[in-house]
C-alpha cells in the first residue's frame, strides 16, 4: 500500500508539474509567440517619355518692289516690306512617378515576434525632351533709295523644359 504520506507527496509534485505546464499550454493555444510578419512588396517599370515642344512666329518672308507710278503719282507708300511678330513661348514639362512603397506596421499589439519587411524595385526611364521656340528665319525684299526701308520686329523667343522624375522609393514604419 502506498502511505497516506507518500500520496500527499505524489500529489503535490503532480500539482505542481500541472500548474507549471498549464501556462505553457495556455499560451500555444491562445497568445501565438511564434507568429511572424512578412511584407513583401516589389515593382518594375519600363519608361519612355519623347516629348518635342516647339513655338515658332518665324519663318515669315514679304517680297515686293517699289511701284513708282503709284508712289508719285497717288501718294501710295513706295517699297518695303514690314514683319511684326508676337513671342514665341514653347514648355514642356514631364513627371514621371513610378515604383514607390509604403508600409506601416503597428506591432504594439504584441502580436508579432518578427517582423521583416522587403521592398525592392526596378526601373529604366529614357526622358527625351527636346523644347524650341523661335521667331527668327524672317526675310524681307524690296525697297529701293526712294521709298522706305524693310523692317522686321520679332517677339521674345523662350523656351523651357522641364523634366522630374521620382522612382524606386520606399518608406517603412515598424512602431
Amino acid at each position: 500500500m502506498i502511505s497516506i504520506k507518500r500520496a500527499a507527496t505524489i500529489g503535490a509534485t503532480a500539482a505542481i508539474l500541472l500548474g507549471t505546464a498549464m501556462p505553457a499550454f495556455a499560451g500555444q493555444r491562445y497568445n501565438r509567440s511564434n507568429d511572424e510578419l512578412d511584407v513583401n512588396q516589389h515593382n518594375s517599370a519600363v519608361i519612355i517619355n519623347d516629348v518635342d515642344t516647339k513655338a515658332d512666329t518665324g519663318d515669315n518672308s514679304v517680297g515686293g518692289g517699289m511701284n513708282f507710278v503709284r508712289s508719285l503719282f497717288h501718294g501710295g507708300s513706295s517699297g518695303g516690306g514690314r514683319i511684326v511678330t508676337g513671342d514665341a513661348l514653347a514648355d514642356a514639362l514631364v513627371q514621371t512617378t513610378a515604383n514607390e512603397n509604403s508600409a506601416t506596421v503597428d506591432v504594439r499589439c504584441g502580436c508579432f515576434d518578427d517582423v521583416d519587411v522587403h521592398q525592392g524595385n526596378h526601373a529604366f526611364v529614357l526622358n527625351d525632351v527636346e523644347t524650341k521656340a523661335d521667331t527668327g528665319d524672317n526675310s524681307v525684299s524690296g525697297g529701293s533709295k526712294w521709298g522706305r526701308g524693310s523692317v522686321i520686329r520679332t517677339g521674345d523667343a523662350t523656351a523651357v523644359g522641364t523634366v522630374q522624375t521620382l522612382v524606386n522609393r520606399n518608406v517603412a514604419v515598424v512602431n
